[in-house]
């Protein structure tokens, strides 16, 4: 496969640069929120970028309650909405100790934060590089960090933004091991695919699958080279069952440009 990079100059305010934020899409917007500034310190603003064009950043100046300055954590798109969740305000130990485990929700229509009320179920605890996938009405978390380096456990948290509840899953034994700035990506049949991150001081390049129907996990067969180990790197499901992994760092901190 081989398509050409361009480089397309953008109008106005530029977010960047930045880096651990998040960046979500519905329709033909982009939304970028929070990460960190060049000199480290936490975002708490809204961008988007159409990309229809390319033409210009529109800083988003929302309503209501907004989320607290943060990096490291995931939003994911639902209807005409933004669910932001997790991060901190610094990404070590002291930081997650001080970050919060409420769900903000961006009306994309009204541009309004507000903090949905949950009926039942308790968030997950407070992290940083977690992964979040939308399915349908329902918000799957995993993953991720406290800032002690020992990852969070193995569960699979899930968001239902319909009836507004948590519930954790407990794991299995075909679940991946605790991991930290993996990448996931969903497909059409419901299935979220994951690949790379850290899993303690290692960085891997497996590859898992999670059911979001039958709620079970499975590693796949694969063929052909595989991505280097990565972690902090970009995937999309362009199709069902094609994935475009990219950048992220190698195993010695080094920076990748595949």
């Amino acid at each position: 496969m081989s398509t050409p990079w361009f480089a397309k100059r953008v109008s106005g305010a530029t977010p960047f640069p930045r880096s651990h934020f998040a960046a979500s899409v519905r329709g033909t917007n982009i939304w970028v929120t929070g990460g960190l500034d060049v000199n480290g310190a936490p975002l708490d603003d809204v961008v988007t970028l159409g990309t229809a064009g390319l033409s210009s950043y529109v800083k988003v100046r929302p309503t209501g309650v907004n989320y607290s300055r943060r990096a490291g954590h995931a939003a994911v798109t639902v209807e005409n909405r933004l669910y932001l969740w997790g991060g901190a305000p610094a990404l070590d130990a002291e930081g997650v100790r001080g970050a919060d485990t409420a769900m903000y929700c961006l009306n994309l229509d009204t541009r309004a934060w507000s903090r949905p009320r949950v009926a039942s179920g308790e968030p997950p605890r407070a992290r940083f590089g977690h992964t979040m996938v939308a399915v349908d009405h329902k918000i799957f978390i995993f993953g991720g960090d406290d800032g002690t380096g020992k990852g969070l456990g193995r569960n699979v948290h899930i968001f239902d933004t319909r009836a507004v509840t948590w519930v954790a899953l407990e794991p299995q034994v075909a679940s991946p091991q605790q991991r930290v700035f993996h990448a996931a990506a969903a497909t059409s049949d419901g299935r979220i695919i994951f690949f790379g991150g850290m899993s303690g001081p290692s960085v891997v390049q497996s590859t898992h699958v999670f059911n979001t129907r039958s709620k079970t996990w499975s590693q796949p067969a694969t063929t052909g080279p595989a991505p280097s180990a990565r972690s902090s790197h970009g995937m999309v499901a362009v199709r069902d069952d094609l994935l475009l992994v990219w950048g992220g760092q190698g195993s010695a901190g080094r920076a990748l440009q595949d």
